[in-house]
């Protein structure tokens, strides 16, 4: 059983296709929550029992959200987005956070409460030209950022 969404700080996510994603292979996607458990996930796209619609099912918080490359704050990101859907426009997420998108298929979704310090803590590799070194697990050392009271206050 998951953790309800109002405890998740941020998660990644991986588009199907996202560039740390091999052909065939399952997506993946890691929440952190406020009691500082982090729990990853995969789904695939070609297994009907790993899918996305049963991913949305365990975790709520997806429902809300459409993945389809860089949102219109990234429109310089310079990469061909695979659209799942026609017409759809552009990547959104759940109302009370905030996109961040590291390049190549791979997203952040933080909480707005968290999002300054979180991006603060990353530095240099916020910027646009740097973003795709967050991918992998390189995220995740700038996680403690989240919990940090003094950061976190806007």
């Amino acid at each position: 059983m998951s953790t309800p969404s109002k405890e998740i700080l941020m998660f990644k996510f991986e588009e199907p296709f996202a560039m740390c994603v091999c052909m065939g292979q399952s997506a993946e996607v890691s929440f952190v929550y406020e009691d500082r458990n982090v729990k990853m996930t995969c789904y695939n796209i070609f297994r009907d029992e790993e899918s996305y619609n049963k991913l949305k099912e365990q975790f709520p918080i997806l429902k809300d959200c459409y993945w389809n490359g860089p949102d219109g704050e990234d429109t310089d990101f310079n990469e061909v987005v695979i659209r799942t859907s026609p017409g759809e426009g552009s990547t959104r997420v759940p109302k009370g956070y905030k996109h961040f998108y590291i390049g190549g298929g791979s997203h952040l979704v933080i909480r707005e409460d968290k999002y300054d310090a979180y991006v603060n803590a990353c530095g240099e590799l916020a910027d646009k030209e740097n973003r795709y070194q967050l991918d992998f697990d390189h995220w995740m050392q700038f996680i403690p950022a989240l919990w940090d009271d003094e950061k976190t206050q806007a």
